[in-house]
């Protein structure tokens, strides 16, 4: 599974890597959701904003159009 950075979609300029975003999430422990494309996990910025991460599954056929979508 491989996370994509919201910051990043939304045209922030920011990607996080992989250990910011274990991190950001407290090592994924609090799961908010889950959508077609993966499980979705709440977070918290450095500056106290709170973030959900999204975690894209490797198997998805409908690949990263679908992702990003959802």
């Amino acid at each position: 599974d491989v996370p994509i950075s919201q910051h990043k979609r939304e045209g922030r300029g920011r990607t996080f890597s992989y250990a910011e975003i274990s991190h950001i999430t407290n090592d994924f422990q609090k799961a908010i959701g889950k959508g077609g494309s993966g499980s979705v996990y709440y977070g918290c910025l450095r500056d106290g904003k709170e973030v959900a991460v999204k975690i894209m599954t490797r198997s998805l056929p409908q690949g990263i159009k679908e992702y990003t979508a959802e």
